[in-house]
């Protein structure tokens, strides 16, 4: 059975192209595009202009953004990344190296929604998951299904473990929900567990803000 876009490229192991900077984790983006251009041939970027012919827009604060669309297979990922200085703090009127930097990072995490080094941005502080099992960024409106499952597999319980999840109010709360329900988790079958482990990324990245 031929493999999806997705289960191909999810399953690569990205470690020795991954750079650390001030506390962030970032994937080599040269490297990533060639990766991907290697297993999709057809795919393509886009970078956003705003009505100026200028690549970044401002938010309503006068923050400054970009928006980089990866078409992959006919699927195509848009991400909105913000632009951020040396202490990776947002800011307001960028010069075009700190633009030009939040694109090649704006694009790598555009990738990442096909799969390839996914796991890098779902769980840094969360155990790592088998990298074949890594769950599609669409998979976070599915994880009442996950916990269901969950629930059957680790017997009833007064309050589910989507609603565990989804009332964590810090990151220290959260990995002390996994670390107790991991033995339960690492139990189930691929699928679900790939839903469940991908509600407490999504939960993750809120808490971080």
């Amino acid at each position: 059975m031929t493999k999806t876009l997705w289960e191909r490229l999810s399953q690569i192991d990205c470690s020795a192209h991954v750079e650390k900077k001030n506390g962030m984790t970032y994937l080599s983006w040269a490297w990533a595009w060639g990766k991907l251009k290697e297993n999709c041939p057809d795919a393509t970027f886009h970078k956003h202009l705003n009505q100026n012919g200028y690549p970044a827009f401002k938010d309503e604060h006068g923050f400054a953004f970009v928006i980089v669309t990866v078409t992959a297979e006919g699927q195509s990922q848009t991400e909105v990344f913000p632009v951020l200085n040396h202490a990776n703090k947002p800011i307001e009127n960028p010069n075009s190296f700190q633009i030009n930097t939040a694109m090649q990072r704006c694009l790598t995490k555009a990738i990442s929604y096909h799969g390839l080094g996914h796991y890098i941005y779902a769980g840094e502080d969360l155990p790592e998951t088998v990298k074949s099992e890594q769950p599609s960024p669409s998979d976070a409106q599915t994880a009442p299904a996950a916990d269901s499952s969950l629930s059957q597999a680790a017997g009833a319980s007064p309050l589910t473990l989507a609603q565990k999840i989804a009332s964590a109010t810090s990151l220290q709360e959260l990995n002390n929900l996994y670390s107790e329900y991991k033995d339960k988790i690492e139990a189930l079958d691929a699928e679900v567990k790939a839903k469940a482990i991908n509600a407490f990324s999504v939960k993750k990245a809120e808490l971080k803000g």
